[in-house]
């Protein structure tokens, strides 16, 4: 956990649940602004491999739901994630802070959703997100967004200047895949969504929801 700092450089770390005593979930790396400590901000993570265990080929849906860990979570501004593999998480990349850059990190294998964006100017591009496993009732997501309120209702707010280019997102690779997820590929529900640009992806899935922003303005 990175908490309250600015400048910090993580890269080539590889970061496990599994390293630790008995395997429970968590969030793997963490960057946060916090109310009292101060902002986070101007930091990078490039070219890590994260995973809750090494080989999950054994798992069951219970073990994908109680066992799997999320891999990064970014609450700070001006963050870069670039170059990371996340294998065998739950939610992959989950960012809420503003102006941050994700890019060229692959997510493979996850049960939540694979990269989440809820900040302000941020930038999603040329990454690849890959095998989701469908076993609890989260509806999945390749990518996930939704605006919150001043009172944190949501769907009360907008989330603004948005770019999603050149990402991959592919449900399942492998016919064979246990619990193989029909995911959602572009998902961006409870809006409201202004001024994002969603270009040049690939989306390879069995859901209705290929691309979708419900309450878009001044998109394209």
């Amino acid at each position: 956990i990175l908490r309250a700092a600015e400048k910090w450089h993580f890269s080539g770390l590889v970061v496990s649940a599994a390293y630790g005593g008995p395997l429970e979930q968590m969030t793997l790396l963490e960057l946060r602004s916090h109310s009292y400590h101060g902002p986070l901000f101007d930091s990078i993570v490039s070219d890590c491999e994260l995973y809750s265990v090494n080989d999950a080929s054994g798992w069951n849906a219970a073990n994908w739901d109680t066992l799997a860990s999320n891999g990064i979570l970014v609450t700070g501004d001006n963050v870069t994630v670039r170059g990371n593999l996340l294998r065998n998480v739950d939610l992959g990349i989950s960012v809420t802070g503003a102006s941050c850059l994700v890019e060229g990190n692959t997510v493979e294998s996850f049960s939540g959703d694979g990269l989440r964006g809820l900040g302000d100017h941020g930038t999603y591009q040329y990454n690849v997100v890959k095998n989701s496993y469908d076993v609890n009732g989260n509806h999945d997501d390749g990518f996930q967004s939704w605006s919150l309120g001043a009172d944190g209702q949501v769907g009360g707010g907008t989330v603004y200047g948005v770019t999603l280019k050149g990402n991959i997102f592919i449900n399942c690779t492998d016919l064979d895949q246990p619990y193989c997820s029909q995911m959602q590929g572009i998902g961006c529900f409870d809006g409201m969504f202004e001024d994002w640009v969603v270009e040049n992806n690939v989306i390879v899935t069995d859901h209705w929801h290929g691309i979708t922003l419900a309450g878009c303005v001044n998109c394209r």
